[in-house]
């Protein structure tokens, strides 16, 4: 039985950014004179294709069997993760307290001028073990991301564990909020509906209550330090801006900037966008700053701004290859995650991947950037070891 849950509240996040996306245009006329439809039928239309997929699958595509022997195995690696994270997260979440009060967030801009514009972000407040650590927790993200909301659906697991799990990523959002970005834990935060929706069925009953009620707790801390945040960068980039267009300009300007600038690019990037980590395993030359070498005067739009997903990589291949893409990918990932065969743990990790992209694909292709295609295959990795741990006993959760 389909429950379409996980569908609609892709669309849902996709109409939200639309709604902005036709408020800032009727708002703000003079910034987008180009604007027609043909671009904007070629984005839904690349959206719906995408989506096939997700429609595709019900609900056992969060079924996944592991067998007991696997199930202790995994929960030995997280400990191991739990362990290390301790000491970057209290540096780290000392570092927030300070820096996110009233009287010294002005720092936060400070900081995110120095990171867009000057010579970087000093982590100062970290030891050298706890770089490390923090290091190890940033390669690991998605993997981070996905186990706890796993471990939820294990009845075995005690509360004090399952919690403790949570701290290796919570570590990480910390580190992102000290370092004055709120990308990734705006990704944490929709995602983590996504995960909710996903094992809701595969949750005990009594734990339902409990993760509402931290949940909520959770969320509300978040959107706080991401409101200081965003009030902090406002004073760095838009004094005289409205907090509200601040934001919703954020969300907008995706669908915004691709029917204005992007439909109309005169050279295409030919994979360095969004690839260049594919690129350079086939031996292909990729620039070293992308972003200088595909500039505004080459291509006629500014790389580095949002498009949404399909529009970066409109930036690379243009349209119709673009098309062509997405309706292969989209036929493959159908086949993959339909099929009832297959309940494995990769399986439903490859999933959460594919979905992630849509969900941030209002703003831009999740992992264009060299590093998070690296550090995503080493996550990917680690779940095809931990699946393949054999036993002869089954365990199906």
């Amino acid at each position: 039985k389909k429950t379409g849950l996980l569908s609609l509240y892709i669309v849902l996040i996709w109409m939200f950014s639309s709604f902005f996306a036709f408020l800032f245009h009727l708002t703000i006329p003079d910034n987008y004179v180009r604007i027609s439809i043909p671009p904007y039928l070629y984005l839904l239309f690349c959206f719906f294709l995408s989506i096939i997929p997700i429609i595709k699958a019900d609900k056992n595509i969060a079924c996944i069997e592991l067998s007991d022997r696997t199930i202790l195995f995994y929960k030995k690696i997280m400990i191991f993760f739990i362990v290390i994270s301790i000491l970057p997260a209290i540096e780290n979440l000392k570092f927030f307290l300070t820096s996110y009060t009233g009287s010294e967030s002005s720092a936060l801009a400070e900081m995110y001028d120095d990171k867009m514009y000057g010579d970087g972000i000093v982590t100062s407040w970290l030891s050298t073990p706890g770089k490390i650590f923090n290091s190890i927790d940033g390669i690991f993200l998605h993997f981070l991301i996905f186990t706890p909301f796993f471990f939820l659906t294990i009845e075995t697991f005690s509360k004090m564990f399952i919690s403790l799990s949570f701290l290796p990523i919570c570590n990480h959002l910390l580190f992102q909020l000290c370092t004055s970005g709120r990308g990734t834990l705006t990704m944490f935060l929709m995602v983590s509906v996504f995960f909710f929706i996903s094992f809701y069925h595969h949750i005990p009953e009594k734990r339902k209550r409990g993760i509402k009620i931290f949940g909520l707790v959770f969320f509300s801390f978040f959107v706080f330090a991401i409101g200081v945040l965003t009030l902090s960068r406002r004073a760095a980039t838009n004094k005289n801006v409205a907090e509200t267009v601040v934001v919703g300009y954020y969300v907008a300007k995706g669908h915004l900037d691709f029917n204005e600038n992007m439909w109309y690019i005169k050279k295409h990037t030919e994979g360095d966008n969004s690839f260049p980590f594919f690129k350079s395993m086939l031996g292909l030359d990729v620039p070293v700053d992308k972003n200088a070498y595909w500039n505004e005067s080459k291509i006629g739009v500014m790389p580095n701004l949002f498009y949404t997903y399909i529009g970066d990589w409109y930036m690379d291949f243009g349209g119709f290859l673009t098309l062509s893409l997405i309706i292969c990918l989209s036929l493959c990932l159908t086949i993959i995650f339909s099929t009832h065969r297959n309940k494995g743990l990769t399986k439903m990790f490859l999933f959460y991947i594919y979905s992630l992209v849509l969900i941030m694909g209002w703003s831009m292709f999740y992992f264009k950037p060299y590093g998070a295609v690296k550090n995503l295959l080493v996550s990917i990795f680690l779940i095809i070891i931990i699946q393949n741990y054999q036993t002869n006993k089954r365990y199906s959760k």
